[in-house]
């Protein structure tokens, strides 16, 4: 290993540690309710382990730590394929959290968007995202694949999918509402149809970025060499 490969697996080993570090610092943020910015609640009344925030971050941080443990252990900065569409499928995921709060949540709470970016929220739904999508693409070694291989995030999607209509139909009142705290992104008022159509755009989107992050690190590899 030359100096410049030992320099880019120190800057791997890195940035999988701090990845990790902050997805752990924002999960157990919220799980421990531990407010270090301002004496708020989050906005949100669903547990958080069954958020798309709360699921995406913390897929993210175990993705970096396997990746940080097999690095430290093999001495290779490349990762295995199947690491590798890991760390794609969680960044593309990351990626939906981020610009849904950005675009789509926020918004909608008006005046109380600043409480989706304190706390632990910050970390879950900017910093976290953030470094995962930066590292990602400025320091990722591309593992060649498919194109299909872009698909990886559909599983994942569908599983949340079906968890969050489960968990909605499960929990309607006498009167056919359904409490925030299972409807948690307020998807149930456009009905069945409107639930399928967003989570539909959300499968695309995330096919998409997986897409682009695994077209921009090979277009980086190409060049590279």
């Amino acid at each position: 290993m030359d100096n410049r490969s030992r320099r880019h697996y120190a800057v791997l080993l890195i940035y999988d540690f701090v990845l990790f570090a902050f997805a752990l610092i924002g999960v157990l943020s919220i799980l421990l309710d531990f407010r270090f910015m301002v004496d708020e609640a989050r906005l949100a009344t669903t547990p958080f382990y069954f958020t798309f925030t709360g699921l995406s971050n913390m897929l993210l941080g175990v993705t970096a730590l396997i990746c940080f443990v097999y690095r430290l252990m093999t001495k290779r900065a490349d990762l295995p394929k199947v690491l590798y569409l890991l760390k794609l499928t969680a960044n593309a995921l990351i990626a939906i959290t981020f610009l849904t709060t950005a675009c789509y949540l926020a918004p909608a709470a008006a005046g109380e968007w600043w409480k989706l970016y304190i706390n632990g929220s910050l970390f879950n739904h900017l910093l976290t995202p953030l470094l995962g999508l930066a590292g990602f693409m400025i320091f990722e070694p591309s593992a060649l694949g498919k194109r299909w291989h872009c698909l990886s995030p559909l599983p994942f999607m569908l599983a949340y999918g079906a968890l969050y209509l489960i968990r909605c139909y499960s929990h309607v009142d006498a009167s056919g509402h359904i409490d925030l705290m299972y409807d948690t992104y307020g998807l149930m008022r456009f009905g069945v149809l409107g639930v399928v159509l967003a989570f539909t755009g959300f499968i695309v989107a995330s096919i998409l970025f997986a897409f682009l992050l695994s077209l921009q690190n090979t277009h980086k590899k190409k060049n590279q060499q």
